[in-house]
């Protein structure tokens, strides 16, 4: 049997060509092969990454400027002006601030009133540096 690679060459009967279109069918079977087996393995690593970035992009980020004061009740909370929130934390003499412009001032007020007036205890993530509140979790 001839490959279509050989039909071209078929027309001089010659045992070189022949052998030439046969070792041409060869070699295009063997690229096929390998192609195949190239994608094959690259939509496997495709998505073998895909799945742990979509691990990674769900999984909670710790970020390493903030410092957690955990179980921590709320002693004092003070409006300084009208852009800043002082807040005493515990029996700790030193003020925390929670900027009123940030994304979740009115859900992390909200938790700091609550453990203000119900004495319930709050996990707070002040950032390194700047006694910001950055991060309130019950």
């Amino acid at each position: 049997m001839i490959p279509k690679v050989g039909i071209l060459l078929k027309s001089i009967p010659d045992k070189k060509t022949e052998a030439l279109s046969v070792s041409a069918f060869l070699l295009l079977q063997i690229k096929t092969v390998n192609l195949s087996l190239v994608y094959h393995l690259m939509f496997k690593k495709t998505a073998f990454i895909a799945t742990f970035s979509l691990l990674f992009a769900c999984a909670t980020k710790q970020d390493n400027n903030i410092i957690w004061y955990k179980g921590q009740l709320i002693e004092q909370l003070e409006p300084q002006g009208d852009s800043v929130y002082r807040v005493q934390i515990g029996i700790m003499a030193s003020s925390f601030w929670l900027p009123t412009d940030s994304k979740d001032f009115k859900k992390q007020l909200s938790l700091l009133k609550n453990s203000l007036s119900h004495r319930q205890p709050l996990d707070i993530g002040i950032e390194k540096g700047s006694n910001e509140i950055r991060t309130i979790k019950k």
